[in-house]
């Protein structure tokens, strides 16, 4: 499989997002009800310790993750046109 500007820009998005998201979660831990499902508890009312939370958090990390991907995808995309303008004569 041909690795494209958009799939290693995504990639590297993708992997950028994990390391935010758990780095926001380490920072965040340390203070009563912080961290991600902290905060998703408080919102809803929840025990910190239920389903219900844990799932919410989950999907909040896999959309800042996806947006990440799909952004880095784009930069992938504008990089490789960027330098593309060098190679040409």
């Amino acid at each position: 499989m041909k690795i494209t500007p958009f799939r290693a820009g995504a990639a590297a998005g993708g992997l950028i997002g994990i390391v935010i998201a758990a780095g926001m979660d380490y920072l965040s831990g340390d203070v009563p009800g912080g961290g991600w499902t902290g905060a998703v508890a408080h919102d809803f009312d929840l025990p910190q310790s239920s389903m219900e939370v844990l799932i919410v958090s989950t999907l909040a990390i896999a959309v800042m993750v996806f947006l990440s991907a799909v952004l880095g995808g784009f930069c992938g995309i504008a990089l490789e046109r960027f330098f593309k303008m060098f190679t040409q004569e």
